[in-house]
């Protein structure tokens, strides 16, 4: 029925799909074990990387909010516009005594003079 050298043949030839298979799977199976290597090693630098942005984006808010709370704390342009007006009143009033002080200082004087020249008579 079956010829020995045609069983022999056969075996041959199914251990050679097989060996070739084995291969095949060995070869896949390493190829995706440095697949999955290679996508671990690039999750955990994505996941680096998002930990990274995520501390600069606080840092950013941190920063952010402490620059609105200065701001808040600055005068409006009407309130400049107020302190310019008092100042110059201000400015106006120390004109003013700046002049009272200098009448007062040549009233002193003149009656200093009065007083010196009735004591050498």
């Amino acid at each position: 029925m079956f010829e020995p050298g045609w069983i022999l043949a056969v075996v041959a030839m199914v251990s050679l799909v097989m060996s070739f298979g084995t291969g095949v799977y060995t070869w896949h199976v390493s190829r995706n074990r440095s697949q999955r290597k290679e996508t671990d090693n690039l999750r955990r630098l994505v996941e680096d990387n998002n930990e990274r942005r995520r501390k600069a984006e606080g840092e950013l808010q941190d920063k952010f909010t402490r620059l609105e709370t200065e701001f808040n704390h600055l005068p409006n342009q009407s309130q400049v516009s107020e302190m310019r007006d008092s100042i110059n009143k201000v400015s106006g009033v120390v004109d003013g005594m700046r002049e009272l002080l200098g009448n007062l200082g040549r009233g002193i004087e003149r009656i200093d003079n009065h007083l010196m020249s009735r004591d050498g008579k």
